[in-house]
């Protein structure tokens, strides 16, 4: 099907510049089956992960600034000029492997609504203090129609009393929140890696904010390496 593609991995390798570790330009094969290139405009706190074609063009960015002090990776802008190519998949796949290399906390991003079920399918984990943004997802996902999903509906109808309405504060709530941010996620991951129709997803009206923790890259690593595998690049998480 794929006729003169070359499928041996690709191998990526690593520089130190002040403390951090940055990734030297590697070449990755697309979901086309394309061979593209991934490389860091500057090895800064502030920089951007770009991906291109073989002749250079620019596919894709990923505007991110890697904060030591607070352990965190923060993603300000994602650009993909053809998510079927899977293009933002690469992005922020590279972004996931700045934050494993250079031991950092938290990868965040702030999400629009449309891309919330990406971010979910890569391992993101909704993150807000939204009393009525999390009930509304909850009572969503009481109301699903998808086959077995029976342990997340009982999950979301015990936690959704208990996340208080307006005027609760994080601090009141912190683990209620989470898990209801988690219940939520993890339903959102499920229609996407299944590729169920979209209309089962739960209409929010507004993004959010997510997280990657050190955590998910634990408990995603069986998903992470199927996507270096998929991309021909010779890393493990």
């Amino acid at each position: 099907m794929y006729m003169g593609v070359d499928f041996s991995k690709r191998a990526i390798s690593f520089y130190n510049n002040n403390g951090l570790v940055f990734f030297n330009k590697f070449e990755a094969l697309n979901s086309r089956m394309k061979t593209v290139k991934v490389g860091m405009t500057k090895p800064e706190p502030l920089t951007t992960i770009r991906l291109e074609n073989i002749e250079g063009k620019e596919l894709g960015t990923f505007d991110i600034n890697i904060d030591k002090k607070t352990s965190t990776i923060e993603g300000r802008q994602l650009i993909s000029y053809n998510e079927k190519e899977g293009n933002g998949q690469l992005l922020t796949l590279s972004a996931i492997l700045e934050l494993a290399k250079n031991k950092m906390n938290r990868l965040t991003y702030c999400s629009d609504e449309s891309n919330v079920p990406f971010l979910a399918k890569m391992g993101f984990v909704i993150d807000t203090d939204d009393p009525r943004y999390i009930r509304r997802g909850l009572k969503q996902v009481m109301k699903s129609r998808l086959p077995d999903i029976d342990e997340l509906k009982y999950k979301a109808k015990v936690l959704y009393p208990q996340v208080k309405d307006v005027g609760a504060t994080l601090s009141e709530n912190s683990d209620i929140f989470y898990r209801g941010c988690k219940v939520l996620s993890d339903y959102i991951k499920l229609i996407a890696r299944n590729k169920y129709p979209e209309k089962y997803y739960p209409f929010m009206g507004v993004g959010t904010d997510m997280k990657f923790t050190d955590w998910e890259l634990l408990t995603e690593k069986m998903y992470l390496n199927k996507l270096t595998e998929k991309h021909c690049l010779d890393y493990k998480f």
